[in-house]
């Protein structure tokens, strides 16, 4: 058996003349698809109940194209979609405060979703979700379930989100639209947001908690001017030169930082030779298990130690220069958030901290990888002067041979 879908019950809705209260109509079966609607209703029980239309004795297995039958309508499943009389219904079922149903059709005025021109009811409703949208973003956070606003401040401020078609009507469509506008750029909106926020506090507060929400809706122009004056005040602190030095103090702090991660090794960078060249020069030849055969071996054995430490400290080096790197990014991201417009004029700034960054690793590449030539090149040069097995030295399985005293 198919599976009943909304667009079906669509067809029927379409098809009939409702009663005042929008429960029962006559339906006329205008083509095949509304009498093909009421045989699968007819010869399936899951259908028929999710649908919520009662045909009562009519037998649809008797009726053809342009029949006229009495219908009864109660509200179908509700995954289905939704069956309302009037616009205030609508926004009662589910989740309609918050969000647009994405199935309905509504009795008055036989409206349902891709049906053609809105009605007014629906060009205001539609405005009232973005306010919705934007009001949730100062908000703390949105509860979805309860369907209300929550703010967090000195104390909690919770604003139910409840209103109806009456109530959308009172709205002034020039004051919600200059609202918007003032969000429309994204330069500085969690500004704008946090200065919304508290606007909304101030005015919702001392306010019943039923009618919070129809206030914030009445004083849109009130809160789009304290938006507007907050800003002013916010941008007045604004200025080229102040930012362009505050970004010069930056840029000194991050070559301090970035120049810190040389300084720090620079002692083990002055080891280097002596772990390679002044190493190998410090070797005895070896024939026998003898003291300058320990010599060699604490000899190279101090210039791998060093290469060991040397490489830690480099690669906690190269850590920091990466830490570094992903604070410059995320404050270059914050300057052309902030400022789109002055965005790419400061970010030159940072071009350079990274170039100098990536000069930095290559540096200490190259000096990790000279330290490990180096080791390699002592290493080398204890295996040509030692001609003695260290591990047999050691097992004792060749004996050791000590010079005699001297008298």
């Amino acid at each position: 058996m198919p599976r009943l879908k909304f667009d079906q019950l669509l067809s029927v809705y379409r098809a009939t003349q409702f009663s005042p209260d929008g429960r029962s109509g006559n339906l006329t079966i205008l083509d095949d698809g509304v009498l093909a609607t009421l045989r699968l209703l007819d010869t399936d029980e899951d259908a028929l109940q999710d649908s919520g239309i009662g045909m009562g004795a009519t037998d649809p297995a008797t009726l053809s194209i342009g029949d006229v039958i009495q219908v009864d309508f109660t509200s179908p499943r509700i995954g289905l979609g939704s069956l309302v009389k009037d616009f205030d219904t609508l926004v009662k079922s589910s989740s309609g405060y918050i969000e647009e149903p994405s199935a309905y059709f509504v009795v008055d005025g036989a409206y349902y979703p891709g049906g053609g021109n809105p009605p007014d009811w629906l060009v205001k409703y539609r405005k009232t979700l973005k306010l919705i949208s934007l009001l949730s973003q100062a908000a703390s956070y949105l509860d979805r379930t309860k369907q209300a606003f929550v703010f967090v401040r000195k104390i909690k401020t919770v604003i139910p989100i409840r209103y109806n078609a009456a109530m959308l009507g009172r709205v002034s469509a020039v004051d919600a639209d200059r609202f918007l506008g003032l969000f429309a750029d994204e330069a500085h909106k969690d500004q704008k947001l946090e200065i919304l926020s508290e606007a909304i506090v101030r005015l919702c507060e001392a306010q019943p908690v039923d009618d919070r929400f129809r206030t914030l809706l009445e004083n849109l122009g009130t809160l789009a001017d304290a938006v507007r004056d907050g800003y002013k005040l916010f941008a007045s602190s604004f200025s080229y030169s102040k930012i362009k030095g505050e970004l010069e103090a930056a840029k000194i702090e991050y070559v301090t930082k970035i120049h810190k991660t040389i300084v720090d090794v620079q002692a083990q960078l002055l080891g280097i030779p002596v772990a390679s060249v002044i190493v190998a020069s410090q070797l005895k030849t070896a024939q026998s298990c003898g003291p300058d055969l320990w010599t060699d071996v604490a000899v190279i054995s101090g210039a791998w130690i060093f290469l060991i430490l040397l490489v830690v400290a480099l690669v906690n080096q190269l850590l920091t220069l990466n830490t570094i790197c992903a604070e410059i990014n995320r404050q270059r991201s914050k300057l052309v958030k902030d400022y789109a417009d002055l965005g790419q004029t400061f970010t030159r700034v940072f071009d350079g901290l990274i170039y100098r960054i990536c000069w930095h690793r290559a540096a200490l590449a190259i000096v990790g990888t000279i330290a490990i030539l180096g080791a390699c090149f002592a290493t080398v040069a204890f295996d040509r002067v030692v001609s003695v097995e260290v591990g047999s030295c050691l097992t004792g399985k060749v004996p050791m041979v000590f010079p005699p005293l001297k008298p």
